[in-house]
């Protein structure tokens, strides 16, 4: 679909004992002209060994389709197999990026793996083409190259290794060649000039998160024959293009890009309050009345998310001078640290302290008593 791809369909007439018939006329018939949906010719003569061909052409939109055979002059006919006509191709808003965890403990060790997985649609929401090659790039440790999907799916190991960057967190960028997005206002399967699209500038590692490209960030740069980083170019790129002005469209493909961040976690923790539940306002500890919230953000020695399963509790029985709620949680499958809100009471005009601690899975503990306070 929205390119110029064919489909060869073969039939064969037999006579009545299984041997080919020659020199038989058979008419051919689609179930379906959707989008221009054309096949050529429309009848032919069968060959010394009874085969006869046609070509079905794809149209614009995503469809089922199947060519009926029929001898000329009798009622002997069979149909084809359904053929699918879609583009295949990736489109920006269907690729998915995923990791099986998100803080492998990789900060002091070696070999600590992850799965990484891109998973990519066309725009027709239907699987991209079996084989269709992404490649991976990862800012610390050691990433898969690339790989190649099968049902639209496939998957590459990160491990950690060094090197590893100073503040512990990892970008990855997984990319593959494809088409911008664009909204078909009126459904016909292709881009038309004044039809809404996401214009991608060059892809790139985003290694400082700022969410903007920053020179000496790798970026793809294919295709420019330069070392700049590329701009979008005004114009919808990809197979559905349907003009041949350049100025509205281009069939050329492009980058088609997702990235995340993984945490190369630490198994030290480090604790800090904070008034709100976002973990955003600091907190020196202080209650107004007899009863409150406190928050606490878990972190490793790098400010990211402890390592994966680390479980997280109230050492309630260490509690001084106040009321403690019991909790006992995993760290989310996360990069980034944990606020957890601990509910304390107490006596107004005194003081206490309770313990939080954070196990690994390997019982390593890391705690620390948070001073409270009621005014």
């Amino acid at each position: 679909s929205g390119g110029n791809e064919t489909s060869i369909v073969r039939f064969r007439v037999l006579d009545g004992n299984g041997s080919p018939v020659e020199k038989t006329t058979v008419t051919f018939t689609m179930s379906t002209t959707a989008g221009g949906l054309s096949l050529s010719p429309t009848s032919a003569l069968s060959d010394s060994e009874g085969y006869v061909d046609t070509t079905i052409s794809s149209g614009t939109v995503p469809t089922d389709v199947n060519v009926t055979a029929t001898v000329a002059g009798g009622s002997i006919s069979t149909s084809s197999l359904n053929l699918n006509v879609s583009t295949g191709v990736p489109v920006q808003r269907s690729a998915s990026l995923s990791f099986s965890k998100f803080n492998p403990r990789g900060w002091d060790r070696d070999g600590e793996e992850v799965t990484v997985t891109m998973r990519m649609a066309d725009d027709f929401g239907n699987p991209v083409v079996n084989g269709t090659a992404v490649t991976f790039w990862a800012e610390g440790g050691s990433i898969g190259p690339n790989c190649k999907t099968v049902d639209g799916t496939c998957s590459v190991v990160w491990r950690s290794q060094l090197d590893r960057p100073s503040d512990g967190r990892v970008t990855i960028l997984a990319f593959a060649s494809g088409n911008e997005s664009f909204v078909d206002a009126n459904t016909n399967g292709q881009y038309d000039a004044g039809e809404l699209f996401t214009d991608l500038a060059e892809a790139y590692r985003d290694d400082d998160e700022s969410g903007t490209y920053t020179p000496g960030e790798l970026s793809v740069n294919i295709g420019n024959g330069t070392a700049n980083y590329d701009l979008g170019d005004n114009v919808y790129s990809g197979t559905l293009c349907k003009s041949d002005n350049s100025a509205v469209c281009s069939k050329e493909k492009v980058t088609v890009r997702r990235s995340w961040v993984l945490a190369m976690s630490s198994p030290h923790g480090r604790f800090a309050m904070f008034s709100n539940e976002n973990c955003t306002v600091a907190s020196n500890g202080t209650i107004i009345g007899s009863a409150g919230m406190i928050y606490v953000r878990v972190s490793d020695a790098n400010g990211n998310s402890m390592p994966n399963g680390t479980e997280v509790s109230i050492a309630s029985g260490e509690a001084s001078n106040l009321a403690v709620d019991d909790f006992d949680s995993t760290v989310p499958n996360s990069s980034n640290a944990a606020c957890y809100g601990v509910a304390v009471s107490g006596t107004v005009g005194t003081s206490g302290n309770f313990r939080i601690m954070a196990e690994t899975l390997e019982g390593e503990i890391s705690s620390v008593r948070i001073p409270v306070s009621f005014n």
